[in-house]
């Protein structure tokens, strides 16, 4: 039944600025408080619904009317149903009347068109007249309102008793058309206020050119709007150039996002992860959900409804909304699998998109016990344990039913878990150790790092490992530059013949980091032309949607992902930062993966490369492809030492990448990969971080040529 209703409840909003129209009748329902006394819900003054375990009432909803309507009417037949064990049935209201029934919108019946006609397009009512409850509104968004404030109000504050639901007789309420205007000069200047990323996400480094992200955004379009009506006394801050102590007696706030004032923090506490509200709290509002993803559809649904409650009647409009205004929304976009249990622990700080059917709850302020705790939980629920990793204390665990994937992480550093939920039929998972069968040829194994055909500039990155079974790992590829009569994908095929001694080339896993077109250009064109002289075994790659990061993907995943598929047979796996491949030789362990941003919005793209090490033989490589500062600090703190490799690709080309405090912890023995185009040259002695890795090991630019090295055995 919880399933049903959460179904049911999606999109709907709970407004709770609704007062009895009357001085009589208290703000709340009049309910008797002793649960369970059957004869005070059986009184007089009680409208009875439900007794000795039946009832002689219907709910009506029209043939033709608000959308909300039918939704409506199912939920109150539902929730009466779950409260006292008995079904209220269902009537359109072309069918004969009758005496007793609850009357769901713009119904047919007199009582229904009575209690419209006392309403405006901005409130709603709840009344009874004669034996039936009327549940009325002028248009869709108040009948939500309206059956909102109904289900929370009434059947969800009603006292248990087993048959038995009623209501007070003089129930007789009308949602206030009082407003706070909260745009005009006179009625006191308003700060749009949205999050400084830093302090609301633990994000932990500064983008070069600033902290805009996209919540700013959608603050400044609350603003431009609120500015744009002529009577606006507005300005657009973050929480952090004005602090809490600085806003004035005079200034009030439209705080968008989980900002650090103290009313978005309790607004945020009664969230579920998929919901959003608009709250006014003390003539501020609160517009917010637990992450990006929520706040934005917040955003989107207070835009709508200042336009609903707005003043038309001067020369320019005049926004408000109603005195202690609430609107809590649920976000129908993420999957959500009830089988999936709760967590416990910490504090639900987000629920953030993560494309193909799945998302990343992160939990904060939360420990390892909570954690294991969890992991306890999952498998009382029927979960079973596939893999689980430790780094360095940052514990990783997949478990999974026949239809779900819970992929958990515990990062201590940051005291939060990650929980990445999955449609299991969408979700390749990763082999076992036990699965590794391959045959050791005495192939020497290498890592390869090709030159590309844009020598001059290029910063493209292919490498590739060579294991000893005669099988290749790639990475990226390039941007496929032409020179002459051959392409870059051209040269990468030349170049697995040659390293595979002519047999037809067999790649075991080929990583896309990320999507920038310098780093996966070359499958592209592999899979068109080349398809036929090469056997792709996997893909592995995290590309986070679009919904996430600065700038449309869709249309390149898509290419991207089509070109995969012209492989028949290749496994496509979505990487999660604890997870390790085992292929022939190598053990692949993916460090770094996007869940570990969230619930920030990537205006950098480069924070979504993907991080991972291949040890082959003990010789460690740490595959940085364009890691950048942000996610640079991220692994600093999760991993320290354990980032310690004997093989280092240098990330983004060697320009505004990972810090010095990283590679001081990599700190290289072997050597050093640089992708990097000789107009960048300079950035050898140029870029600190450079500098810092040429002192440790002998670092190897693709300019310079196509470069093997051999991997000893350590």
């Amino acid at each position: 039944m919880k399933r049903l209703l959460c179904t049911i409840l999606v999109l709907l909003m709970i407004p709770v600025w609704a007062v009895a129209c009357t001085p009589d009748n208290p703000d709340t329902p009049d309910n008797p408080d002793d649960k369970g006394n059957v004869s005070d819900l059986l009184g007089d003054d009680r409208f009875v619904i439900v007794r000795d375990g039946a009832t002689n009432y219907k709910i009506v909803r029209p043939e033709k009317g608000f959308k909300s309507s039918a939704l409506g009417a199912g939920t109150i037949s539902d929730m009466i149903k779950s409260k006292c064990g008995v079904e209220v049935g269902l009537i359109m209201d072309d069918e004969a009347a009758t005496e007793y029934e609850i009357l769901v919108g713009d119904t047919n019946r007199p009582e229904s068109a009575a209690a419209m006609a006392s309403l405006t397009d901005t409130n709603f009512s709840i009344t009874v007249s004669g034996n039936k409850l009327v549940i009325a509104a002028k248009n869709d968004l108040m009948l939500e309102c309206a059956l909102q404030y109904f289900y929370e109000n009434f059947i969800g504050t009603a006292p248990e008793a087993e048959g038995v639901f009623s209501i007070a007789k003089d129930t007789n309420y009308v949602a206030s058309n009082d407003y706070i205007v909260f745009d005009r000069p006179a009625d006191g200047n308003y700060l749009v206020t949205y999050p400084n990323a830093e302090k609301e996400y633990n994000v932990l480094a500064s983008y070069g050119s600033g902290t805009l992200y996209n919540l700013e955004y959608y603050a400044k379009e609350i603003y431009t709007k609120l500015k744009d009506s002529k009577t606006a006394g507005v300005v657009l801050s973050s929480d952090k150039l004005f602090g809490s102590g600085e806003v004035k007696a005079e200034w009030r706030e439209i705080l968008v996002g989980g900002t650090s004032r103290e009313a978005t923090k309790e607004v945020k506490k009664n969230l579920a992860a998929n919901e959003y509200v608009i709250k006014v709290v003390d003539n501020d509002i609160v517009v917010t959900g637990l992450g990006y993803v929520t706040t934005k559809a917040a955003v989107e649904k207070f835009m709508e409804l200042i336009d609903t409650f707005k003043d038309t009647s001067g020369a320019n409009p005049v926004y408000r909304l109603p005195e202690g205004f609430s609107y809590k929304g649920t976000y129908s976009g993420y999957s959500r699998w009830p089988s999936v249990p709760e967590y416990t622990g910490g504090r639900l700080d987000s629920v953030t998109d993560a494309g193909k059917d799945s998302y990343v709850s992160v939990y904060m302020e939360t420990t390892k016990d909570e954690y294991t705790a969890y992991l306890t939980a999952l498998e009382g629920a029927g979960f079973t344990k596939y893999f689980d990793n430790d780094m360095n204390g940052n514990l990783y665990a997949i478990y999974k039913t026949d239809a779900v994937v819970v992929n958990a992480l515990y990062a201590p550093a940051m005291s939060s878990v990650y929980l990445t939920v999955e449609n299991a039929y969408k979700v390749t998972l990763p082999a076992l150790e036990s699965e590794n069968v391959y045959t050791d040829r005495g192939i020497q194994s290498s890592l390869t790092q090709m030159k590309l055909n844009n020598v001059t500039d290029s910063n493209g990155q292919c490498h590739i490992f060579r294991l000893c079974d005669g099988r290749f790992i790639i990475v990226d590829g390039g941007g496929n530059d032409k020179k002459g009569n051959k392409t870059d994908a051209q040269n990468m095929m030349d170049l697995l013949k040659k390293l595979s001694g002519g047999e037809k080339p067999v790649v075991a896993a080929w990583f896309i980091t990320h999507l920038h077109g310098d780093h996966y250009s070359v499958l592209l064109e592999v899979s068109e032309d080349y398809k036929n002289d090469i056997t792709v075994e996997s893909f592995i790659y995290n590309f986070p949607p679009s919904d996430m990061v600065n700038g449309d993907t869709t249309k390149i995943e898509q290419n991207v992902e089509k070109a995969m598929k012209v492989f028949k047979g290749a496994k496509l796996i979505k990487a999660h930062a604890g997870q390790k491949y085992f292929i022939a030789n190598a053990e692949i362990e993916m460090i770094f993966a996007p869940e570990l941003i969230c619930p920030n919005y990537v205006t950098f793209y480069n924070d979504t490369s993907t991080v991972f090490t291949v040890t082959i033989d003990g010789t460690k490589t740490l595959i940085t492809g364009d890691a950048s500062p942000n996610t640079s600090q991220i692994m600093c703190n999760m991993y320290k030492e354990y980032l310690a490799c004997n093989v280092l690709q240098i990330s983004h080309h060697g320009s505004y990448g990972c810090s010095e405090e990283f590679y001081t912890y990599t700190n290289p023995t072997d050597i050093a990969f640089l992708p990097v185009g000789i107009t960048q040259q300079g950035r050898l002695t140029k870029e600190k971080e450079n500098v810092l890795v040429a002192k440790m090991v002998k670092i190897v630019p693709h300019y310079q040529g196509t470069f093997t090295y051999d991997i000893p055995k350590k």
